[in-house]
């Protein structure tokens, strides 16, 4: 019976020109090569190549031979890819959102890790703020996002999404060094009472957060500014403008000499989690990917 790898050979054998050659492209030997073409051709009853000391080439019916073969062997390549896709449920494609402040999480180690593991995956980060991410989200442009909330905003995302809770971190009063607070070794929000405070753009976790906190307390700030990012925050926080608010991890990253962090009692904290959406083999992938951050020393 004629056998695939036969006619696979046969090819080789035309596309080379040489018996030679193709029993080196095929690690087989040349004695054992012309074996099977002249298996197959005793098979099919005529010959498939005209023999000479010089070159190999098709007969006529070889060459007929040779052209119905080409789609099949196609034919048959394509389906073992898909067969492949299919055995390898690891073959994906993950398309993942991160805050810009998330390097304290080593999330780029953790994608790198979880390429050795699943080195047929693709893995694509964005950096956007979280109510973006979030959005991103929500629209099915992402797979999954790492993100800050609040723990209220965590418990409604919950019931949307799967989540992993990466890290719980405290608000901290950011101010300048000569503010009358500065010195204080904590502070209530009723302590800011009447003082401008400094805050993030609206849909940030730490503005969520601080906003909700207020209002709980019945605190109202006499002013409230609003700065773009956190670089024009420590410069209005340095200018004596204002009081303003950053999780204790960055507030670390950002004291010095003119600037100092105040813890708040009672904290508000803020929530970094992985939410994650999809089905099948690609929801098992972001399982995968989120264990891959945790395993990470923080």
């Amino acid at each position: 019976m004629m056998e695939l790898r036969q006619i696979r050979y046969a090819a080789a054998v035309a596309r080379h020109g040489s018996f030679s050659k193709a029993a080196e492209a095929l690690y087989l030997t040349q004695q054992a090569l012309s074996q099977q073409i002249g298996k197959l051709e005793r098979e099919i009853g005529f010959a498939l190549f005209e023999r000479s000391t010089r070159s190999v080439v098709p007969t006529e019916k070889g060459a007929q031979f040779l052209r119905g073969a080409k789609p099949v062997l196609e034919a048959f390549d394509a389906f073992a890819g898909e067969v492949a896709a299919l055995r390898d449920d690891s073959a994906v494609s993950l398309r993942i959102g991160v805050l810009p402040t998330f390097s304290h999480l080593n999330i780029l180690e953790a994608a790198g890790e979880f390429q050795t593991r699943c080195p047929s995956s693709a893995v694509s980060l964005q950096i956007q703020a979280s109510s973006r991410l979030l959005e991103l989200l929500s629209a099915g442009r992402l797979d999954a996002v790492i993100v800050s909330l609040s723990g209220e905003e965590l418990t409604r995302r919950s019931r949307e999404y799967a989540v992993r809770v990466l890290a719980r971190d405290r608000i901290r009063a950011v101010l300048g060094a000569r503010h009358r607070l500065a010195g204080q070794k904590s502070l209530s929000l009723a302590d800011l009472r009447g003082e401008t405070v400094v805050l993030l753009p609206e849909g940030s976790s730490i503005r969520s957060c601080m906003d909700a906190a207020f209002r709980q307390a019945g605190v109202v700030p006499s002013a409230v500014l609003e700065c773009p990012e956190i670089h024009s925050m420590i410069g209005m926080l340095r200018a004596e403008l204002g009081v303003g608010f950053l999780s204790s991890r960055i507030a670390k990253e950002y004291e010095q000499p003119s600037i100092r962090s105040v813890p708040i009692e009672p904290p508000p904290e803020t929530v970094t989690a992985f939410l994650y959406t999809g089905t099948g083999g690609k929801a098992e992938a972001l399982a995968a990917f989120a264990n891959c951050i945790c395993q990470k020393p923080d």
